[in-house]
């Protein structure tokens, strides 16, 4: 959700997507499936 309103607010996505024919949510799960960007804080714990 951040990276997507640091979209909306008019970041560069990081990669090669029209803004205006994708989801800002979409292009976001697109960066970090590319390895374009990390999630900070995401711990997995076996409960």
């Amino acid at each position: 959700a951040k990276r997507a309103e640091q979209l909306a607010n008019g970041a560069t996505p990081l990669v090669d997507f029209d803004k205006n024919k994708n989801k800002l949510a979409d292009i976001a799960l697109y960066e970090i499936a590319e390895n374009k960007i990390t999630l900070e804080g995401l711990v997995e714990t076996n409960r």
